[in-house]
């Protein structure tokens, strides 16, 4: 596979992405696969590359000394990056929004959409928060 080293975080992704792959192999043609059994699944074949990965790591949001809500992230990989697994047959943009809104309260640069439950399966970045859009990453 080739690497796109202009965008941040590719060597990562990029191991993500083959590890998303590995796994339709395995469970994406097994129909109504239900998405905490394909994270699970996914997790393993990223551990299995040897990354670190944080599955539905809970982090906090704040806001002026008070607790606004509990946002559940669906992955983290590295510290860096975070997964968004559905199993939808269209994205909506509130899938989208859902998952910067992950990135922004975590303070990760990256972000992918994986989403096996449709016909058009390729991975999407997720558009980065703000203060991420033009670096630096800490994964450059």
């Amino acid at each position: 596979m080739k690497t796109n080293t202009k965008l941040p975080c590719a060597a990562i992704t990029d191991v993500i992405i083959r590890a998303y792959y590995q796994a339709l192999d395995t469970l994406g043609s097994i129909r109504g696969t239900p998405a905490p059994a394909f994270r699970k699944k996914l997790a393993a074949a990223i551990k299995k590359e040897g990354l670190r990965v944080q599955v539905n790591k809970s982090i906090e949001v704040w806001d002026e000394h008070q607790l606004i809500d509990v946002a559940r992230v669906e992955m983290v990989v590295e510290g860096l990056v975070v997964v968004c697994v559905k199993n939808v047959l269209h994205l909506t943009t509130a899938h989208f929004a859902e998952g910067t809104y992950q990135m922004e309260v975590g303070g990760y640069p990256v972000g992918l959409m994986l989403n096996y439950g449709a016909k058009e399966r390729k991975p999407q970045r997720l558009t980065p928060p703000r203060k991420y859009r033009k670096g630096p990453w800490k994964c450059s």
